[in-house]
């Protein structure tokens, strides 16, 4: 992060209420946007969409990009207009602007005067998720995860032995134990002769992790690959030779809200034709971000990477397709009614299905017909 000189010309730029780490971390974002973001990406990108958030909190002022230049507006009226920097990488110039806008908006609007201690986080947070849908800017460690509107009781691992002679592992999310966890459990239940991996709602977590898991199944191979900017080195993620569950059947289930990792486990299984996928359309965040503490003690998650599967395929924005569709699916449907429906399907609606038994049906239905001595 290029710092050396900026406070000393910073300070003096934006309001004396306005505490001096903000001023550091406003300038640590712009600088982060042309270093950073994973696709081309200029200081005006960020300044503008930042600057237009101010009718977040006050909806009488508005930020008006106006080509060459930008024009405050209050109450409709015309307050301020200034011309853009040639260069739309011109830190100092566009903290110049923000400084200028910020302090005349104040000037017009009562809300904006005595809140202004926010301007800095609110103006950053609308500006960073401009960008994209994973990139965000959260105004305090301390309020990093977004806090749960009902408590939803949740194990991260659960395993447990099915009729059928089927083992049925839950993975709630991806963390540091999950692969060790899962290696357990297909030795515990080695007499098992068809494998169900339940990752519907899982919102993902260790990618490193995901990898290891695949790759107890994998008998080498690709399992995915992550590159920056276009043009930079892709990094490739490969499993170990040799499959532990010796080459046994396996669904792995997922919804509208498999994201990230775990949509990674799924797709890799898929496309290495180790797994059937059963479930809906997954939510398709197949980004990496960067993490950085600034210096207000607020942090920036900026996307800097996406994810392919081992196909070369995006996962951001298209998600994993099922092989079986079970989307808008009753619980009283017969399972082997929905499998004969499942026939070269090209579209499968996102759904929350995490909860719905009907999805373990069709998959204990599905691995009837393709376990070799059948699971009786």
């Amino acid at each position: 992060m290029k710092k050396i000189g900026l406070l000393g010309i910073i300070l003096p730029l934006i309001a004396t209420t306005a505490q001096a780490d903000d001023k550091l971390a406003l300038t640590q974002a712009y600088h982060a946007v042309i270093e950073d973001y994973v696709a081309p990406a200029s200081v005006e990108d960020l300044a503008i969409p930042a600057l237009q958030a101010l009718n977040k909190m006050d909806n009488r002022i508005r930020i008006a990009n106006d080509g060459e230049k930008i024009s405050l507006y209050g109450n409709a009226r015309l307050l301020k207009t200034l011309r853009k920097p040639t260069n739309p990488n011109d830190v100092i110039a566009w903290l110049n602007i923000t400084d200028t806008l910020v302090n005349t908006a104040k000037k017009a609007s009562k809300t904006l005067e005595v809140k202004d201690f926010e301007i800095v986080d609110t103006i950053l947070m609308y500006g960073i998720k401009n960008f994209d849908a994973d990139s965000s800017y959260y105004p305090d460690l301390e309020l990093s995860t977004q806090p749960k509107t009902e408590f939803k009781p949740q194990r991260a691992y659960y395993d447990r032995l099915l009729e059928d002679d089927v083992l049925y592992i839950r993975l709630g999310a991806i963390n540091q134990y999950t692969a060790q966890n899962v290696e357990e459990s297909l030795k515990k239940y080695s007499q098992a002769k068809g494998l169900i991996i339940d990752v519907r709602g899982n919102p993902g977590g260790v990618l490193e992790e995901a990898v290891k898991v695949a790759g107890l199944f994998l008998d080498g191979g690709i399992v995915a690959s992550a590159q920056g900017k276009e043009g930079s080195a892709v990094e490739y993620y490969n499993a170990p030779s040799g499959d532990i569950w010796q080459d046994k059947p396996i669904v792995v289930l997922i919804d509208g809200q498999t994201a990230s990792s775990a949509e990674v486990l799924a797709v890799a299984l898929q496309e290495q034709s180790r797994g059937t996928v059963i479930g809906t359309n997954s939510f398709g965040k197949g980004t990496i971000q960067k993490l950085i503490t600034l210096d207000n003690n607020s942090r920036l998650a900026l996307t800097n990477g996406f994810i392919y599967t081992p196909s070369g395929n995006k996962l951001a924005g298209r998600g994993v397709m099922p092989d079986i569709c079970t989307s808008g699916e009753l619980e009283s449907r017969n399972p082997e009614n929905i499998l004969a429906k499942n026939k070269n399907m090209t579209f499968c609606p996102k759904e929350d299905r995490e909860t719905k038994s009907q999805d373990i049906n069709v998959a204990k239905a599905y691995l009837q017909k393709h376990t070799k001595k059948g699971l009786n």
